[in-house]
């Protein structure tokens, strides 16, 4: 065996040093990828330029370190590659439902609220932003929402329940059990995003009976107009 084989061989049994490492990272994870968020980009220009410096990492970088070699694994970026593959515009419009949720419900998530509503129409989240913003307890009622069938259509006549709550769907000038009783028209369906985890959180654009504005209300505000129904109570 020549000088040079050996050499080769010893080459790739040796484990990558601390600079190699942090390089095979870095170039793992450049575009189209775009995984690493600012802090871990942040992390990683960072020590390897301590390790230009000084030779060596802490104990505590060299943990974070190999938990971002574990994080974004050859296998980790493969799934991440057929995640992306299989995104369609149904992910995106769910995606968004969470977000206008989201938005109405601050301060939780406004990183991912910025990232859908700077570019609605194009926007991809990786499968662990999707797993972490569309995935938990809150982001799964407000999908499951979205997919119930609405209990009214337009041009339904309903009436307002007793104990609504027209005052949360409306933005000023309605009180808290507002035209109780009142009959009305369904005017628009979906006329507001959802921003209630609640069942019944729908919104509809309504007409009260005698009325010449809108209003809206949550489908928990409204049921089947009753017959013999008069006008309710006004706000």
């Amino acid at each position: 065996m020549s000088t040079d084989d050996q050499t080769s061989i010893l080459d790739s049994e040796r484990e990558p040093s601390t600079l190699e490492r942090i390089d095979v990272l870095r170039n793992r994870l450049t575009p189209p990828w775009g995984l690493l968020n600012d802090r871990e980009a942040t992390f990683l220009e960072s020590i390897r330029g301590q390790v230009l410096i000084k030779g060596s990492l802490s104990p505590g970088q060299l943990n974070w370190l190999s938990a971002l070699e574990a994080k974004y694994s050859q296998s980790a970026l493969q799934e991440e590659e057929s995640w992306r593959l299989g995104w369609t515009d149904g992910h995106r419009l769910e995606a968004s439902n969470v977000a206008e949720y989201y938005a109405h419900n601050p301060p939780y998530y406004s990183n991912y609220v910025l990232k859908i509503t700077k570019d609605p129409t194009g926007f991809v989240l990786t499968k662990r932003e999707w797993d972490k913003f569309c995935e938990n307890k809150y982001a799964k009622r407000i999908r499951a929402i979205y997919k119930e069938d609405l209990k009214f259509k337009t041009g339904d006549f309903v009436q307002i329940r007793a104990s609504n709550r027209l005052d949360l769907a409306n933005y000023s000038g309605v009180r808290r059990n507002a035209k109780r009783d009142a009959p009305a028209v369904v005017v628009k369906q979906d006329a507001k995003p959802v921003s209630r985890a609640a069942k019944g959180s729908r919104i509809y654009s309504i007409l009260v009976v005698g009325d010449t504005k809108t209003l809206f209300a949550h489908e928990s505000d409204l049921k089947r107009l009753r017959r013999g129904a008069k006008g309710g109570k006004s706000n």
